[in-house]
């Protein structure tokens, strides 16, 4: 897969992931785990999990306030 695409597809699945109601311990898990966050693994295993959780409520916060992305924002 060509870089430009790896990156657009870790960006896709970084804010999948942070809209996610799923827990903070299963979204570090996805983290380690997804091959779509190969790109940067390095980088993301040293991600602490309280920043993971900063940003999800930062998204989530976000996402409220646009009406075209509040779908993915429910739960948060």
């Amino acid at each position: 897969m060509p870089e430009l695409e790896a990156i657009e597809c870790f960006q896709e699945a970084f804010v999948e992931l942070l809209t996610s109601t799923q827990s903070l311990e299963q979204k570090m898990d996805q983290l380690r785990r997804d091959s779509r966050f190969e790109i940067y693994r390095d980088q993301v295993s040293r991600w602490e999990p309280r920043m993971i959780e900063a940003a999800s409520r930062l998204v989530g916060k976000w996402a409220r306030s646009l009406p075209d992305v509040q779908d993915k924002a429910e739960g948060l």
